[in-house]
């Protein structure tokens, strides 16, 4: 049998409407915000208008977010914590019999959204937190999967490349599908790889979010992941950073270090070290330069990508 959730506030009367987990009015959201948490009704409209803008239109999807990403709406960090302090005062309870649940498609982020809205040092924090959780044995990382697509005269060749992970106690957990090696795509114009995340709810099951990254958040966990080496594996007198290879990757990693500290980087790759020289020296405005050799590029390393 379906069921409908209403989130109801813990040994609560029937005074005032219930508030529903999947979904619920404004006027149900403002009548918590006012009657429960003691918000000023100015305060909660405003307030409204900013959670109903970015998908939390419920108490399901305001108890997946965090101070943190509130504050980025606007809403002040005191009043915040008072709202995420009072969802745990809330229990989901079965509907009335007879009353079905209604399944919300996921939100599509698309490719242009996504790298104009996501940097590599919005991803520094997270990553660092997710291998702390795995170091303490908190994280689910199952193998991944290989599909392989063999080259015929009707597909391939190509690789895909499906991997997840679920950090305990999180309320989403997450799916990636990566493909590489389509190098016919060269011959379309299109690049030779691609990429989706999915998100799932780790409380229902149900799809939240697809996220057509095309591989760009997939870089920038991999720079993400040399930025936590470099804060936590080096020196902070260790100013030279030495790049063997100088594609998306190597970018993605400049980036990152950059964010830890400062530095000097030197750069070898067989064809596009000036190129990523310059590039990189105009958007993070330190020096790098293009070295001949990778022995002569490690020797003048402290840390090296």
């Amino acid at each position: 049998m379906s069921q409908a959730f209403i989130a109801q506030p813990a040994g609560a009367g029937s005074g005032g409407p219930p508030l529903k987990a999947t979904q619920a009015q404004d006027a149900e959201l403002l009548s918590w915000m006012t009657g429960v948490c003691g918000l000023q009704a100015g305060v909660a409209e405003e307030y409204l208008a900013a959670l109903r803008n970015e998908g939390f239109d419920s108490p399901a999807a305001l108890g997946m977010t965090s101070v943190e990403e509130l504050s980025r709406l606007r809403i002040r960090s005191g009043h915040a914590r008072l709202l995420l302090a009072k969802l745990g005062d809330l229990h989901v309870a079965a509907a009335p019999s007879g009353a079905t649940g209604t399944i919300l498609p996921p939100m599509l982020f698309d490719y242009d959204t996504i790298t104009s809205n996501v940097s590599v040092a919005d991803a520094i924090e997270a990553v660092e937190h997710a291998f702390g959780r795995l170091a303490e044995g908190r994280v689910d990382v199952p193998l991944p999967m290989h599909i392989g697509v063999e080259e015929s005269a009707d597909a391939g060749p190509g690789d895909c490349h499906i991997k997840g992970g679920y950090v305990s106690a999180t309320e989403t957990f997450t799916v990636k599908l990566a493909c590489v090696s389509f190098y016919k795509n060269v011959q379309r114009g299109l690049a030779p790889g691609s990429g989706v995340f999915v998100v799932m709810s780790a409380v229902t099951g149900q799809p939240l979010a697809i996220m057509h990254e095309n591989r760009y958040l997939t870089d920038l966990r991999t720079g993400a992941a040399g930025a936590v080496a470099v804060k936590h594996l080096t020196s902070p007198d260790h100013g030279k950073v030495g790049f063997i290879g100088t594609g998306a990757i190597a970018k993605n990693m400049a980036r990152a270090a950059a964010a830890i500290r400062p530095y000097k980087g030197y750069a070898f790759a067989r064809k596009g070290a000036d190129q990523f020289c310059a590039e990189m020296q105009e958007e993070l405005g330190l020096e790098f330069v293009a070295c001949e050799t990778a022995e002569a590029t490690c020797r003048r390393s402290d840390v090296l990508f």
